[in-house]
């Protein structure tokens, strides 16, 4: 509990020395709790309850939960997606197989706050870059690839990749499976001249989002107007942005340690 700095609740796990994952996750959005084990998930609620165990149909490659649901991604390439119900119980409401990447390569699930698309993260070899292909769960279609340079918002199915092009952002919308935006060039070079990704975050509800660069410049872009609402020069590298959950303030968090709170003009 961050408000007293004392635990919530203590939950006592089973033991399997067979289980090579060591992982516990939570659901950010119900608290609730899930480890791996051989041939299911524990599960857990918020509070410690044990509730039921999920059982799974295959080696794990990787899981991702979120908002009530629960998603593994198999080493052969199946994705199996879980809706929880109340009273612990789960629902098996899609299982298919991914057939456009080499399964064997792919490991991180992400997983969007409303469980119709899934990220992977695949490596391709020691000389290639990885990739990271987004798909829609009820039809396994190829929607983007690019890292996310944000989560998946919680009210809209919009991602921020890097774009193809070094110093610009690329906004999807995936429900439409299109790119939506390309915001203006932005440049970001450290001290030697050496290209650096640039930070980003998006709003809850996918209205504002705020790019950083090496210099410490900050920007945020209204995404229904395109239009640039304010920008604020920091003087230390951003490592870290976020929105809190109104949209009216944006924390700055740099590589010194210092946390920056910037207040947004007022939205027309």
């Amino acid at each position: 509990d961050l408000l007293t700095g004392k635990p919530h609740t203590t939950i006592a796990l089973e033991d399997n020395s067979k289980q090579s994952y060591v992982t516990v996750r939570s659901d950010p959005d119900t608290g609730e709790i899930y480890r791996p084990m051989t041939g299911h998930f524990e599960h857990y609620a918020g509070d410690g309850r044990r509730l039921k165990d999920i059982k799974t149909s295959g080696v794990l490659a990787g899981y991702a939960a979120r908002n009530g649901r629960l998603a593994a991604l198999y080493a052969d390439g199946r994705i199996q997606l879980w809706s929880q119900q109340a009273g612990g119980k789960s629902k098996t409401s899609m299982l298919l197989p991914n057939e456009n990447q080499n399964s064997d390569s792919c490991g991180t699930l992400t997983l969007s706050a409303d469980g119709n698309y899934v990220q992977t993260e695949c490596e391709q070899g020691p000389d290639a870059p990885s990739t990271f292909p987004i798909y829609q769960i009820s039809s396994a279609k190829f929607i983007a690839e690019g890292q996310m340079l944000t989560p998946f918002s919680s009210r809209a199915n919009l991602v921020v990749l890097q774009d193809e092009r070094p110093h610009h952002l690329a906004v999807w919308d995936l429900d439409q499976a299109k790119m939506i935006a390309r915001l203006p060039r932005h440049p970001n070079r450290d001290e030697n001249g050496v290209y650096k990704p640039l930070r980003a975050a998006l709003s809850d509800d996918g209205r504002l989002l705020a790019s950083a660069s090496y210099d410490g410049l900050v920007r945020i872009w209204d995404m229904q107007t395109r239009q640039l609402v304010g920008e604020a020069k920091l003087v230390q590298e951003i490592t870290a942005l976020a929105f809190d959950s109104a949209a009216q303030r944006l924390a700055a968090g740099s590589a010194e340690g210092e946390i920056f709170v910037l207040q947004i003009p007022e939205l027309k």
